[in-house]
């Protein structure tokens, strides 16, 4: 019997042994940096050819937008919250955009580029946008610039790059 205590008691030491450790410095990595989860996106950090590049702009334009129309539902349903979402409306757009009280309910689709990406400086980027505004019972297409910054960060010896889009009027 004590055989058998000591074979499970060795098997429980060697498997427990085997574990492996999550890094103790991740969490104070991220916790130290300012960017908010709704600000960035983190692309990877390998290089990136011009087309993915595009897409991934283009797929987090698509996001931001749909954001962006969400929260303009969610004030108008929710006045109470005005102040909190009209700082966050802030964050994404440079410019206003009004919806009807009757509106429930908005999905952001095809989203296009339309024009070459222009590079401003080595961390912001301008691109010119067409989408689709569905609301249920109509669809409108109109347009939107996105200006991109994109910012190189060292996490743990890694290097990502932060992208924040923020929109203008044409």
């Amino acid at each position: 019997m004590k055989r058998v205590l000591y074979i499970i008691c060795i098997l429980f030491i060697v498997s427990c042994s085997n574990r492996k450790e999550a890094p103790r410095h991740s969490n104070e990595a991220i916790e130290t940096t300012d960017l908010k989860q709704e600000d960035a996106a983190v692309l990877a950090s390998a290089p990136i050819s011009i087309e993915n590049k595009e897409f991934a702009y283009q797929k987090l334009t698509s996001q931001k937008l749909q954001d962006y129309y969400d929260l303009l539902l969610l004030q108008n349903q929710h006045p109470e919250f005005q102040n909190e979402i009209k700082e966050q409306l802030q964050e994404l757009s440079t410019h206003k955009i009004l919806i009807a009280k009757s509106i429930q309910s908005i999905r952001i689709q095809n989203v296009q580029q339309l024009e070459d990406v222009i590079k401003i400086s080595d961390s912001l980027q301008r691109i010119k946008f067409s989408y689709d505004i569905s609301t249920g019972d109509s669809i409108k297409t109109d347009t939107i610039t996105a200006i991109i910054k994109t910012n190189r960060l060292d996490l743990d010896g890694t290097e990502v790059i932060a992208t924040k889009i923020k929109f203008t009027t044409n």
